[in-house]
């Protein structure tokens, strides 16, 4: 029967996984389609660098063609062979007729091209620094979005802890209302508790068990955005391993961090766009000079001439492209590229100000949640020895329901908000960590 449980077990794995955010984020950065579309972006723009460093190198080009004609024009001549003298003196010529065609019915030629410019401005290096320029970019932009993806993580795992503790809490209370519900009815029946107190605990029992209901459904939303994050399968049930913590030392080091604005992705985006506007500026500001190229051509046809048989020939060409009107358009095209710089430059200050406004922004919110998590774990202390003392008070008599329903309120509430204080202290970390690294 072992075996046989054995065998089964490893037949039909098990679907349940049993996941700390460590592995979460591992999983994620290896699985998501979103992040993986990011790095099909990378290995695009690197095509595109070897496209354009292609350039430099001559382009060779060879050309078969085959042409059939169904008819060929013919030139008639009448060729002389000699003269002859009749009796009268006067000569008659004596000759054939001959045909000349002008082409063949099968026409061949093979075409090979060698072409490569020699000097064009820098136009071409440019372009090339641009296609680099634009590598860069997009590896940036991965690495931001790989960055994006484990705050993601990060966030909806610690909202799923909150929720799960919300419902681990959400389950105490229940025994406990339901405990204080069979002691006020104990009591009720004995006489020593009004049906109005007898109710009153029915209610709060049963109110209850719809926030139970409502903290597990929210808890299973957010574990089915984790694992569509993730790309794990819909039938996986996940298990978090991790608990609710918060720490102290990070948190401490996040805030004492200076913020490194030029080290943002963001503005590092942006400085990559400025760099891509000044070669496309250079780019367009040379496009009215002359260029100098070369070409070599070397030609096998048949028929060659009047001749139907094979014979071959070459061309060398040196040229000079001088561009004299085109109608304006560089003119307006360079226009154009120091409009977009100067929107860039704006853009530019206004990211690098606003930083600045939004690292200050992050930092007074974590001292604001830290400030309140400690105030509430004092509250939490002082409603927990009050509520102790009234449930004491009134299983003895001495306190009366209302006393203890206003107890049991207020400590119930405050275990709720601490536990809300601590995972707000875990996001506004993750918000301010955020900024220092420039992710929206």
């Amino acid at each position: 029967m072992n075996l046989l449980l054995l065998i089964i077990c490893i037949v039909m794995p098990s679907d349940t996984v049993y996941l700390s955010q460590k592995e979460a984020i591992e999983i994620g950065l290896e699985n998501s389609p979103l992040l993986l579309a990011s790095q099909a972006q990378v290995q695009s723009a690197e095509a595109k660098k070897y496209s354009a460093r292609s350039v430099f190198f001559p382009q060779v080009k060879l050309d078969a063609n085959y042409r059939r004609v169904s008819l060929v024009q013919e030139m008639k001549s009448f060729q002389i062979d000699s003269l002859v003298m009749t009796g009268s003196g006067a000569f008659i010529p004596v000759g054939h007729t001959i045909t000349i065609p002008f082409g063949q019915n099968d026409n061949y030629s093979l075409n090979l091209g060698v072409s490569q410019a020699i000097f064009s401005w820098g136009s071409l290096l440019r372009s090339y620094q641009m296609a680099l320029i634009n590598l860069q970019d997009n590896i940036l932009t991965d690495s931001l979005n790989r960055e994006s993806f484990v705050v993601q993580v990060k966030q909806l795992y610690t909202y799923a802890l909150i929720l799960r503790e919300f419902v681990d809490l959400s389950l105490k209370v229940d025994e406990e209302l339901k405990e204080h519900y069979e002691t006020t009815k104990r009591k009720y029946d004995l006489g020593a508790a009004t049906e109005i107190e007898l109710l009153q605990a029915e209610s709060k029992y049963k109110n209850n068990r719809i926030q139970v209901l409502e903290a597990e459904r929210s808890y299973r939303e957010t574990i089915d955005m984790l694992k569509l994050i993730l790309n794990m399968k819909e039938n996986t049930e996940v298990v978090l391993t991790d608990s609710l913590f918060l720490d102290s030392a990070y948190v401490s080091g996040l805030m004492e961090s200076m913020l490194d604005v030029e080290n943002r992705y963001d503005i590092k985006s942006l400085k990559n766009k400025q760099k891509l506007l000044d070669l496309n500026m250079k780019i367009y500001s040379a496009s009215n000079l002359p260029s100098l190229f070369y070409s070599f051509n070397y030609m096998m046809q048949k028929p060659f001439g009047f001749e139907n048989i094979w014979k071959d020939y070459w061309a060398l060409t040196i040229g000079v492209s001088f561009p004299i009107f085109d109608g304006l358009k560089s003119n307006y095209q360079v226009r154009d590229v120091q409009y977009q710089k100067k929107a860039l430059e704006y853009t530019l200050a206004f990211q690098q100000s606003s930083s600045y406004v939004e690292h200050k922004k992050a930092l007074r919110n974590l001292e604001d949640a830290m400030m309140k998590y400690e105030t509430q774990r004092d509250n939490l202390r002082v409603a927990e020895a009050l509520f102790n003392t009234v449930k004491k008070q009134y299983e003895m008599g001495l306190a009366t329901q209302l006393d203890y329903i206003d107890a049991e309120t207020n400590y119930f509430a405050q275990r709720a908000y601490l536990l809300q204080a601590l995972g707000d202290c875990v996001l506004k970390s993750v918000e301010l960590e955020k900024v220092f690294k420039g992710i929206k």
